[in-house]
């Protein structure tokens, strides 16, 4: 996670390990650092959505939700 692009499944890991011992900010952070990076993928949105609804950031979970639905649609 020290490269300045970490693969997308370590993205993934390391913001559910965040979510787990309960920082679901750095959780977020963490993703949407990964999708900044191009690895944008309905699996990071719909991790996102789930972030955001934990985080009571309904307005965040509701566009997380819509792009989650039109990338899978697909």
């Amino acid at each position: 996670m020290r490269s300045e692009h970490p693969p997308h499944w370590a993205s993934l890991d390391l913001a559910e390990a965040e979510q787990k011992l309960g920082d679901l900010g750095a959780a977020i952070k963490i993703l949407v650092a990964a999708e900044r990076q191009g690895g944008s993928d309905k699996l990071l949105h719909y991790r996102l959505m789930h972030l955001y609804s934990l985080a009571c950031q309904s307005d965040d979970a509701k566009r997380e939700q819509a792009i989650f639905q039109v990338a899978s649609q697909e």
